[in-house]
């Protein structure tokens, strides 16, 4: 996290934080999402950008079972499509549908 963010914020190193989100979900269906500061980054020259937070993908990447849900029944039909339009994954957005 940038130094800027952390400031404005008033969080510190080892802060356990809140952020919500609207696109996607935590798993226990809420809307919030906790993440540790792990490292407060400051930039090494003027005008580097320090309001940045960065986060592992891993906390976003939906599981195949999500994407299921997401398509319904339409799944094995979409899923048929993509593994002959698409074999390499080279579409890959949210509710990413893998090829096989």
């Amino acid at each position: 996290m940038g130094r800027r963010t952390a400031d404005d914020f008033g969080w510190e190193l080892g802060d356990r934080i809140p952020i919500q989100g609207t696109i996607f979900r935590p798993t226990d269906g809420g809307d919030t999402w906790e993440f540790d500061i792990e490292a407060i980054y400051e930039g090494s020259e003027p005008g580097v950008d320090e309001t940045l937070f960065m986060f592992h993908y891993d906390y976003f990447n939906e599981s195949q079972e999500e994407v299921n849900r997401t398509y319904r029944d339409n799944f094995p039909r979409l899923l048929k499509i993509k593994k002959q339009y698409d074999p390499t994954n080279l579409f890959r957005l949210n509710a990413n549908i893998k090829p096989g």
